[in-house]
């Protein structure tokens, strides 16, 4: 048995654990990334393993909802040459290229301009849909609230409380 325990003080986590006839465990002593510290509360995690060796605890966040909003009606990303139009209750059925978890309609689409570079404009990432229910859609979607997608490849699109869709600039011109 390996206990993990966080001393908010230090920002560390120190990490020790019991030795037997099958393996031998080290104390370890690591400082913790900020955003995981602001995180922990100060309490003690206790972890079961037995010759499994534990880099870093997976913290899932405590989030219900999100704001239900675009920004504004066009929404630029980091890529200057990339931008999306924003509709608020709106799903893109279907044409998923994957499925991320994201915390902002803004990131979300961040998450699209990023796929476009690394598959190229023809592969990657032209259009995405955005649920802003984050603790149903992670439990229910395979972690993920964020798809990013194919427009070509949807099956038309429907209404959608929890949604936040967008369409490439270009590709809305086209009226793909």
């Amino acid at each position: 048995m390996s206990t993990i325990k966080y001393e908010p003080s230090s920002n560390k986590s120190v990490t020790s654990s019991t030795s037997n006839d099958y393996f031998t465990s080290t104390t370890s002593d690591k400082t913790l990334p900020s955003y995981l510290a602001t995180m922990i509360p100060s309490t003690s995690l206790l972890v079961l393993f037995s010759a499994l060796t534990l880099s870093q605890a997976r913290v899932i966040p405590n989030i219900d909802r999100l704001t239900l909003s675009c920004p504004s009606s066009v929404l630029p990303t980091w890529d200057s040459t990339v931008s999306f139009t924003c509709k608020t209750n709106l799903n893109f059925q279907a044409g998923d290229i994957t499925g991320i978890l994201a915390f902002s309609v803004e990131q979300c689409a961040d998450a699209c301009a990023t796929s476009r570079k690394f598959m190229g404009e023809d592969k990657g990432c032209d259009a995405f849909t955005f649920d802003v229910d984050v603790a149903r859609s992670y439990s229910i979607n395979n972690g993920a609230n964020c798809w990013l997608k194919r427009k070509g490849e949807t099956k038309g699109e429907n209404s959608d409380w929890n949604g936040v869709s967008g369409v490439l600039v270009e590709e809305e011109k086209k009226g793909v």
